[in-house]
């Protein structure tokens, strides 16, 4: 019954080369996401219940990447 919202999201990447050869990729994502629902199990009949969900997501990732 709700409106949906936008969603916001920043990345940011950096890039270290070891070698010609070797380099390292960090990333870090930041979304701000107010339309995610979340579902829990009832303890009561085992029904689900729905909620809104937090709506900062945080992601890091970590790549490493060899040429050849």
């Amino acid at each position: 019954g709700r409106t949906p919202a936008a969603i916001y999201g920043v990345q940011l990447a950096l890039r270290w080369d070891l070698s010609d050869m070797m380099s390292l990729i960090g990333e870090i994502n930041y979304n701000y996401d107010s339309n995610q629902l979340g579902r829990r199990k009832d303890t009561v009949d085992y029904t689900a219940q729905y909620y809104m969900r937090d709506p900062h997501v945080l992601g890091l990732s970590i790549f490493a990447q060899a040429r050849f």
